[in-house]
């Protein structure tokens, strides 16, 4: 009966070791990093949307240049 008790008592020590390092500090961190900075991100994107078209055509042009652009270079 002993040995069973030592092998629970191993097992439970086991489990909760890694359940607070790989779970809370591994898992938990990297979610709460990516919805922290999703919602970062989305707060200073919402800073440039101003409703007027002119704007949004500007950017999809300068996009469409800068994107035409790398492919250009990396053809070479």
């Amino acid at each position: 009966m002993g040995f069973i008790n030592l092998l629970n008592f191993l097992y439970f020590k086991v489990v909760k070791f890694l359940w607070i390092k790989l779970d809370v500090y591994t898992v938990d961190l990297f979610v709460n990093g990516v919805a922290k900075f999703s919602f970062r991100f989305g707060r200073r994107a919402s800073l440039i949307q101003t409703g007027l078209l002119n704007n949004y055509v500007t950017f999809l042009l300068f996009g469409l240049v800068v994107l035409l652009g790398i492919i250009i270079y990396f053809m070479r």
